[in-house]
C-alpha cells in the first residue's frame, strides 16, 4: 500500500493510458488556431476541400459501385411507394452524396504517396478522356450502344483509381482543371439514364402535335406508319378500351419504344397505365 499520498500502480497506469487516449484523440482531431487565435477542431481548409472532394467523388463513386447505388435504389424505389415520388428521390441523392463524402474524408486522410512517373501524371487525363467519350457515346446513341454502362463502370473505377491519390491537395493547376470535367458528364449521364433521354420534355414539346395527328385521325384521315413527330415516329395504331386513339411509338431513345393512347375522359381502367401529359397515357401493349 503506498504512504504519503503517492498514487497506486493501478492509479498511474489508469492516469498513463487516460493520457495516451488524449494524445490519440489529439491526433485523430487536430486542434487548428484561427486568425484571431480561437482554437478550432476542424480545419476549414479541410471542410472546403472535402466538399470540393465529395462532389467530384459522388457522381463517380454511384457509377463505380453500381451494386450498392442499385440496394439504394432499391430502398428510395420502395420509400417512393409508400410515401411520395420526390421523398425516394431525395433520400437517394442523399446517400449517394454520403457515400461519397465517405470516400472523400477516406481519400484525403489517406495520405496516399504522389506518383511521379509520366505514367501517373498521365492517367488523370486517360481515365477523364475515357469517361468523357463513353458518357458522350451514351448520350448521342441514345443509350442504344452496345452496353454503354458497362463501360461507363469500368471508366468510374478507372478514374478514381487516378485521382484518390490527388485528393490530399498533391494535385497540380492542371490537374485541378480537369476535375470536374468527369464528374459533370457522369451527372448528365445518370440523368440521361433516370428520365430515359428526357422522355417527359421531349413529349411535352411534342403534346400539340400528338393531338393534331390524334384529332385529324378520328376526322376520318387515313393512318400512314412512320409518320414523325417531333424526335419520334408513330409505328402503327393499337386500341385500348375508353381512349379514342392508341399508337405504338420509337425515337431518338433506346425507351421510346412504347404503346402510348389519347383518353378524353381520363384515366382507361387496367394495371401498369401511367400518365404522361394531357391527356396521353402509356400502356403495356395491345389491350
Amino acid at each position: 500500500m503506498p504512504s504519503n499520498g503517492a498514487p497506486s500502480d493501478v492509479a498511474k497506469r489508469y492516469i498513463d493510458r487516460y493520457r495516451r487516449d488524449q494524445q490519440d484523440r489529439r491526433r485523430r482531431r487536430p486542434i487548428w488556431i484561427d486568425r484571431r487565435g480561437r482554437a478550432r477542431s476542424r480545419d476549414p481548409a479541410r471542410t472546403k476541400r472535402l466538399i470540393a472532394v465529395t462532389a467530384a467523388f459522388a457522381p463517380m463513386v454511384a457509377i463505380a459501385a453500381l451494386p450498392i447505388t442499385a440496394v439504394l435504389g432499391l430502398g428510395a424505389s420502395v420509400l417512393s411507394n409508400v410515401t411520395a415520388r420526390w421523398v425516394g428521390l431525395v433520400v437517394l441523392v442523399a446517400a449517394v452524396v454520403a457515400v461519397g463524402a465517405w470516400v472523400a474524408s477516406v481519400a484525403i486522410d489517406s495520405g496516399a504517396p504522389v506518383r511521379t512517373g509520366w505514367w501517373w501524371r498521365l492517367l488523370p487525363y486517360v481515365a477523364t478522356a475515357g469517361v468523357v467519350v463513353a458518357g458522350l457515346t451514351e448520350i448521342i446513341s441514345g443509350s442504344k450502344a452496345p452496353d454503354p454502362i458497362l463501360a461507363m463502370w469500368f471508366l468510374a473505377c478507372f478514374w478514381l483509381y487516378a485521382f484518390v491519390p490527388l485528393a490530399s491537395g498533391a494535385s497540380s493547376r492542371r490537374h485541378r482543371v480537369i476535375w470536374p470535367i468527369a464528374p459533370v458528364v457522369s451527372v448528365v449521364v445518370i440523368v440521361f439514364v433516370w428520365t430515359a433521354g428526357f422522355f417527359s420534355i421531349r413529349f411535352e414539346r411534342s403534346l400539340d402535335e400528338f393531338d393534331a395527328f390524334a384529332d385529324r385521325l378520328s376526322a376520318g384521315e387515313r393512318f400512314e406508319a412512320r409518320t414523325e413527330i417531333g424526335s419520334f415516329v408513330v409505328r402503327n395504331r393499337g386500341r385500348l378500351p375508353g381512349c379514342d386513339q392508341a399508337f405504338r411509338i420509337t425515337g431518338f431513345h433506346e425507351l421510346d419504344d412504347r404503346w402510348i393512347a389519347r383518353c378524353p375522359d381520363g384515366r382507361p381502367e387496367g394495371d401498369d397505365i401511367d400518365h404522361i401529359a394531357g391527356e396521353w397515357y402509356e400502356y403495356p401493349g395491345r389491350l
